[in-house]
C-alpha cells in the first residue's frame, strides 16, 4: 500500500529529528513515493529526470525549485546497485540543495547505506529490520514452525505497516518467479 510506505519513510525522518523542505528521487523509481510522503507531510516534491527532455525547461530536476538553503529527502523504491539513488544526490548536491535524508524499502546490497555513511547522510531501508529478524538462511527446517508475529495493540503502528509492506512486497516476489503454482495470500484465513 503505497500510504503505508510513504508514512513509514516519514516516521523515518521524524525519528531521525530531520526537517527537510522538499522530497524527491530519479523517476520513475521515486515518483510515487515522492508526491505520496510529500502530499502526506505538506511538504514539496521533485524529480531528477535521467536526462533532460531537450523541451520546455530542459531541466534535469522538475517540480520544487530547490537550490542553496533548500533541505532535501530523497527516496527510492528499491535499491540494486545504488545507481539512482546516488545519480539523484549528485544532482541534488549540484543545485546547492543539502541532502539530510534518504530513505528506501528494499536496499538488495547494502550499497546505499555504505553510500550514505561516507556522505554522513542518515538513510533507513524500510524492510532491513524485517530480513534481519525473519530471515532463515537455507530456509527453515522441515517440522519447525515459523517463529510468531508480535501482535500487538499499541500507539506506535510502524512495526505494523512494515510488515504489511514487506508482505506485499514478498508476495509480488513469489508471482514474477514464473511458477505454475498460486499465489496469494488468504488473509481472512489467518484472521
Amino acid at each position: 500500500d503505497l500510504e503505508l510506505a510513504c508514512r513509514a519513510m516519514i516516521e523515518f525522518v521524524k525519528r531521525q529529528g530531520v526537517e527537510w523542505d522538499a522530497v524527491g528521487g530519479l523517476t520513475l523509481g521515486a515518483d510515487q513515493f515522492s508526491h505520496g510522503v510529500a502530499l502526506l507531510a505538506g511538504k514539496s516534491w521533485f524529480v531528477v529526470r535521467k536526462q533532460p527532455k531537450g523541451r520546455g525547461t530542459n531541466k534535469r530536476i522538475e517540480g520544487a525549485e530547490i537550490g542553496r538553503g533548500t533541505r532535501v529527502l530523497l527516496v527510492d523504491d528499491v535499491v540494486t546497485t545504488g545507481g539512482s539513488i546516488q545519480e539523484a544526490y549528485s544532482e541534488v548536491i549540484l543545485t546547492g540543495a543539502d541532502v539530510v535524508g534518504a530513505t528506501t524499502l528494499v536496499d538488495r546490497g547494502a550499497t546505499a547505506a555504505k553510500f550514505f555513511a561516507d556522505e554522513g547522510v542518515p538513510f533507513r531501508e524500510i524492510a532491513d529490520h524485517i530480513w534481519r529478524a525473519y530471515y532463515i538462511p537455507g530456509g527453515k527446517p522441515e517440522k519447525a514452525s515459523y517463529r510468531k508475529l508480535p501482535i500487538e495493540l499499541s500507539d506506535d503502528m510502524r512495526p505494523l505497516w512494515e510488515l504489511c509492506i514487506a508482505a506485499n512486497f514478498v508476495e509480488v516476489f513469489l508471482a514474477r518467479e514464473g511458477h505454475s503454482n498460486p499465489v496469494g495470500i488468504n488473509y481472512l484465513e489467518k484472521i
